[in-house]
């Protein structure tokens, strides 16, 4: 079971030079998997840390960019959208946990955020916009469709900042993954800047699942994503 939770990079939107961040993204799982009287570890673990590039934009956010590792756990990466949905290619070939983490974590990077204005700034609009954006996350994150996500027990906080919102977050999210039920009790923050596109988060909890034959599993996971100049 591949669970990621994933916090986001900031872009800069201004016009200029073509903006160049460094990006650190974190995530791991520590689970136990269970059956009758048998258990055995599923750990994942990975920290990554690059350069990335914003090589095309499309109107005020980034339809392209390239990520390219300052530490050897990242490989080069290109990401574009094409007719709405992203495309990431690898320079070699990554694991299949990295090549799904880094599919649904950067994918993210180049197509529109249709929550980020009702999230940029705390009114009655914000909390039903960020149970949607954690809805679509955790189905981005899990490979999960948006429709079987279950986003409940959501408590709220939003913050005005100079320049959008922080908004933290503790919720309970269900999401089925093919024989197993998936309940994470999850908290963090999101940071919502009115000056770019991308919300960064960082958000960590439990995990408890329960699937056929008396399987069960159990443990923690972190992950998060964010960007500076």
């Amino acid at each position: 079971m591949t669970l990621l939770t994933l916090a986001l990079l900031t872009l800069a939107a201004a016009p200029g030079p073509v903006p160049v961040w460094k990006l650190t993204l974190h995530h791991e799982e520590r689970l136990t998997w269970r059956k009758r009287e048998q258990s055995t570890r599923d750990d994942n673990h990975f920290d990554g840390v690059a350069r990335l590039t914003v090589t095309s934009m499309k109107g005020a956010r980034a339809d392209a960019v390239t990520v390219e590792g300052i530490t050897k756990s990242l490989p080069r990466i290109t990401v574009r959208e094409d007719a709405g949905a992203p495309v990431v290619v690898f320079e070699g070939d990554p694991n299949i946990f990295i090549g799904k983490l880094l599919r649904r974590a950067l994918g993210r990077l180049v197509v529109e955020d249709l929550e980020r204005e009702a999230m940029s700034s705390c009114t009655p609009d914000t909390r039903e916009a960020t149970h949607r954006w954690l809805q679509l996350g955790v189905a981005r994150i899990t490979g999960a469709e948006p429709t079987e996500v279950r986003i409940e027990d959501l408590e709220l906080s939003c913050k005005a900042t100079k320049t959008g919102t922080r908004i933290d977050v503790q919720f309970t999210g269900q999401v089925p993954q093919a024989t197993i039920a998936v309940t994470m009790k999850v908290k963090g923050n999101l940071v919502v800047d009115k000056n770019v596109w991308f919300t960064q988060w960082k958000l960590e909890g439990p995990v408890h699942a329960l699937g056929e034959g008396d399987v069960e599993v159990k443990g923690t996971f972190a992950s998060s994503l964010t960007a500076a100049r």
